[in-house]
């Protein structure tokens, strides 16, 4: 993810300089949609590391699942194939499921995957508008350029 508080001080060197009147409310204009712009962006990035956070806690929850199934899987090795017909269904019935987790697992991730590429672009559109801003910020008030 591209780091975005790069330009942060320009809203230090804005709000610091005593401006004249007259300009004194355009570079009030200015600080604020840097403030809501800024705070947009830090906003998505804090939605990107709770959309990871959350798949995380999920993925968890579905290998716990998974790892439960499997031991208990696996204590039907002891019977031997074609034996018991019952334990044939319990078996097949355990596999069904494990195949189920895994592929649960998987949408997650892609899901996931999907979520963040959306957050990121919708970031990047806001990260344009910002720097759009600073630019502007750069030609209406040439003292105040953050460096």
């Amino acid at each position: 993810m591209i780091a975005y508080a790069a330009d942060k001080p320009a809203i230090q060197i804005l709000s610091a300089s005593p401006p004249n009147s007259e300009s004194n409310s355009l570079e009030k204009l200015l600080l604020d949609k840097v403030q809501s712009l800024t705070t947009i962006i830090s906003q998505i990035g804090s939605e990107i590391q709770n959309r990871k956070n959350l798949s995380t806690q999920i993925s968890y929850t579905i290998d716990q699942q998974y790892l439960y199934l499997k031991s208990y899987f696996l204590t039907f090795d002891q019977w031997e194939l074609g034996r018991n017909k019952s334990i044939e269904m319990r078996r097949t019935r355990l596999e069904q499921q494990l195949q189920q987790l895994h592929q649960e697992k998987r949408m997650e991730q892609t899901q996931c995957w999907k979520d963040i590429a959306q957050l990121n672009k919708e970031c990047r559109t806001w990260f344009k508008q910002y720097r759009d801003l600073m630019q502007r910020v750069k030609i209406v008030a040439p003292g105040l350029n953050p460096k």
